[in-house]
């Protein structure tokens, strides 16, 4: 069987089901990013087995720093997440993830 065609690990597609959740979240775009701000934000969000966000840690940001309180913010917002699958063991999941911001062209 080739690499590419494998199965995914619960905890890939758990992963996965997180990321999405957040970017669906996060369509409520704020008024500065409309306003011209753009950049990424990397962060660590750590939640809890009912998808309790507990922690939502900058890692790298090449925004400002409003840009950064956004990412945050919309991490915090975006909670409760899905729960922790029964396969997946742990008190709390750990996810990187970077949220890109752009500049609307929409007024």
């Amino acid at each position: 069987a080739s690499q590419s065609k494998r199965q995914l690990t619960e905890r890939e597609k758990y992963s996965n089901q997180l990321r999405l959740w957040l970017a669906n979240k996060q369509n409520s775009t704020p008024t500065q990013i409309a306003a011209g701000m753009s950049g990424k934000v990397k962060l660590r969000i750590k939640i809890n087995r009912q998808g309790a966000i507990v922690s939502a840690v900058v890692l790298s940001s090449t925004g400002s720093t409003a840009l950064t309180k956004i990412a945050t913010d919309d991490a915090r917002r975006a909670s409760p997440y899905p729960k922790i699958p029964k396969q997946l063991s742990g008190n709390s999941f750990s996810l990187d993830v970077s949220i890109r911001y752009k500049p609307t062209d929409s007024y």
